[in-house]
C-alpha cells in the first residue's frame, strides 16, 4: 500500500506505476476513480518520462465515479487484492454499505 502525505498528480501516477506490476497477465486494468483532478492520465506524462507513462497507459482503462456518492451501494461484494491500498477502499466501502442496512 503507497500512502502519501498529499495528492499530487507526482503521487497518484507512482501510486498507479504500483498497481500495474500487480497484475503482470492482465491486458487491461480496470481503475475507477473519483474525478479529483490529479486522477488522469496526464498525471503519468508529468512523472514519467513518455515512453514510460505511455506503457504504464496502455495497461489502464480508467472510469470516474458519479459525483454522487449513492453508486458505492451497488458494487458487488469481491476480493480485492491488497495491492496499491485498493483493500482499503473496498473495506470503507462494505463499512458504508453496513451502515446504511
Amino acid at each position: 500500500m503507497l500512502i502519501t502525505e498529499r495528492r499530487t498528480k507526482i503521487d497518484f501516477a507512482h501510486t498507479v506505476k504500483h498497481l500495474v506490476p500487480c497484475f503482470p497477465e492482465a491486458k487491461t486494468i480496470h481503475v475507477v476513480l473519483d474525478n479529483l483532478n490529479t486522477h488522469k492520465p496526464a498525471s503519468l506524462y508529468e512523472a514519467f518520462p513518455p515512453n514510460e507513462a505511455r506503457a504504464i497507459a496502455k495497461k489502464l482503462d480508467f472510469h470516474y465515479t458519479p459525483k454522487h456518492g449513492s453508486w458505492l451501494r451497488r458494487l458487488p461484494e469481491k476480493n480485492v487484492p491488497d495491492c496499491a491500498g485498493f483493500s482499503v477502499g473496498f473495506k470503507a466501502r462494505q463499512q458504508a454499505h453496513s451502515r446504511t442496512m
